[in-house]
């Protein structure tokens, strides 16, 4: 007769077996994505060759989470005789889409990265909050519910709200925890629109054929960006052969061709486990990016043992390290910061743990370092950088502060 014991030994054998055979199958998994991508790669990358050449200024300077929200704040504070026009046709689009966003254009403030928040209309009677997601940025925590709570800071009631979220494609939406405690209160006033099936085809049909002949720079500048946003997302007509020629491939490689039915399964299943190795490679990017932060601490302190170091490494939002100085009794940062809403990462010197406010005395000594670098409420400068690059950078810098602050003395 098998005792408890032996029973609980058979249950863990089980057990193992199971895991074993589960870790078997996700291994399968990933050669099998991996396999497809390389071949996927290699494809694209010849076909590359093929293609005409064709240039993009938006192509060619990267845009980020964050430029992609001031192109979208300039274009929305377009107004013609105290008509925000391309506000209206956005917002008209959008009540296309959902009735309940019916918005009414009276005199807006537009903002782009203040307050955190990606864009940011104020108008009257509402604010709509824009969460810009184009590059699966991932959902941070109570990310959406913070954006609220400041909002009604401003004087908003909760009621006169609106949540714009604007992703990639169909495959992101916000998730719970970003929400915290309101996502069932902005159920009527919250809308998900795509770049690809909402942005791009409302620029493209509906803004840029009404905009006037005589607004060549306007017509110019929304022309590059379709044209931006088509190339992201493989549309452009010189793309055509192309995406034949990958299309065909990948129909070889995944066994394409029995029926629409089997093919659909298969390419949803496909898209599964490239998504299932997507979370898993970003779960890795966070804990290599930690590794980053404390390796980048440690050195601080070994190249700089003179100052002061900060560490805020475990900021859920906005972790970030430098070391604090002071110019004639003002002290100041100088840091590098990821934000972990747009996943982009900075460096500069800046306000935090130091003082209130920019101190304009201290902003007008720093001038001939500040060249080249941008500046906000935050930051008497700032320039983005890398996580290859970012510590680098950071200590070039603060040599280069450092020194100016010695020469004033």
């Amino acid at each position: 007769m098998k005792t408890d014991k032996d029973n609980l030994a058979c249950d863990m054998c089980l057990v193992d077996k199971i895991t074993g055979v589960s870790i078997d199958l996700e291994k399968q998994k990933f050669l099998g994505v991996n396999s497809l991508l390389k071949t996927f790669i290699a494809k694209v990358e010849e076909e590359k060759t093929k293609l005409p050449y064709h240039i993009n200024i938006i192509d060619m300077i990267g845009a980020n989470e964050n430029a992609h929200s001031k192109i979208l704040e300039h274009l929305l504070k377009q107004s013609n005789k105290e008509r925000f026009e391309i506000l209206e046709s956005l917002l008209d689009y959008i009540v296309s889409n959902t009735p309940d966003f019916k918005l009414n254009v009276s005199s807006p403030s537009i903002t782009a990265e203040k307050q955190r928040i990606d864009v940011l209309v104020l108008d009257k009677e509402y604010a709509l909050i824009f969460e810009n997601k184009i590059h699966n940025a991932i959902d941070q925590e109570r990310q959406l519910s913070r954006y609220i709570d400041k909002v009604t800071e401003l004087g908003y009631k909760k009621e006169q709200i609106y949540i714009l979220y604007l992703s990639r494609d169909d495959g992101k939406s916000p998730n719970d925890d970003s929400w915290g405690k309101y996502k069932d209160l902005f159920e009527n006033r919250y809308i998900r629109l795509t770049y690809r099936n909402h942005i791009l085809p409302w620029l493209r049909d509906f803004l840029l054929p009404n905009i006037r002949i005589k607004d060549v720079y306007l017509k110019s500048c929304v022309e590059q960006y379709i044209d931006h946003l088509e190339g992201l997302f493989s549309l452009r007509n010189i793309q055509k052969n192309m995406n034949k020629e990958l299309k065909k491939q990948i129909s070889e490689v995944l066994g394409l061709g029995v029926s629409p039915e089997q093919n659909h399964f298969i390419l949803d299943e496909k898209i599964k486990e490239v998504n299932a190795i997507r979370d898993q490679l970003a779960i890795m990017q966070s804990e290599n990016e930690r590794e980053c932060w404390a390796e980048w601490s440690k050195r601080l302190k070994i190249d700089f043992p003179d100052l002061e170091s900060m560490n805020y490494i475990d900021d859920r939002n906005y972790p970030k390290i430098g070391v604090k100085l002071s110019w004639n009794n003002i002290p100041f940062s100088v840091l590098i910061e990821k934000d972990n809403n747009s996943n982009t990462i900075y460096y500069g010197i800046g306000r935090h743990y130091s003082s209130e406010n920019i101190i304009d005395e201290l902003k007008a000594h720093m001038t001939s370092i500040l060249d080249g670098f941008k500046a906000n409420e935050w930051w008497y400068s700032w320039k983005y950088t890398s996580f290859e690059d970012g510590y680098r950078d950071l200590s070039n810098y603060i040599k280069e502060v450092v020194r100016h602050v010695d020469d004033c003395k």
